[in-house]
């Protein structure tokens, strides 16, 4: 991606719906019809750890990141953002009582981070399984300013897969 400055969280409360309509269903980099780049990965499991300092709070289940440049013109504080449960409501429920309108940086300093990028970087996606488990865990990256890590599965047991664990219970 070229330098410049990025929002990096749930593109789907700051695209429009049509361009959001527009991103695969494949992770990777893609160009939308107006022009914009945006590059997206799947965002599963938890994130048990607040990386970066920051808490990620993706409901769409693809986390994004695009330049910021233009983003406000279009934008429009969707329903779901003035609704619903989680820390992130919170925080906007908290921001309300001194606003009437949210805006598109409010949300985005809320749910995601806005990052400054001073020369080309790669975004990418590592994932490793257990051998063993149905578990995996996600690295995501995005340049060198942010990762984040996701966990999905089993972590508390060194005992071998969840089928194992049946038969075992079966035999008994």
């Amino acid at each position: 991606m070229p330098k410049g400055e990025y929002y990096i969280g749930d593109l789907a409360h700051i695209l429009s719906d049509d361009l959001y309509n527009e991103l695969p269903d494949e992770p990777g980099k893609c160009t939308l019809s107006d022009g914009r780049k945006v590059v997206c990965f799947k965002f599963e499991g938890c994130q048990p750890e607040r990386d970066n300092d920051i808490d990620f709070y993706v409901e769409s289940g693809m986390i994004g990141i695009t330049l910021l440049a233009g983003l406000e013109k279009d934008w429009q504080c969707p329903r779901s953002v003035l609704g619903g449960w989680g820390p992130h409501y919170n925080k906007l429920e908290e921001l309300g009582k001194t606003r009437e309108t949210f805006t598109m940086t409010d949300y985005m300093t809320i749910a995601g981070t806005i990052v400054v990028y001073d020369a080309d970087f790669e975004c990418l996606q590592i994932t490793t399984s257990h051998y063993k488990h149905d578990d995996h865990s996600t690295t995501t990256v995005f340049g060198d300013k942010v990762s984040l890590w996701t966990k999905h599965g089993r972590y508390d047991t060194d005992e071998g897969s969840g089928s194992e664990s049946e038969e075992e219970v079966d035999n008994d």
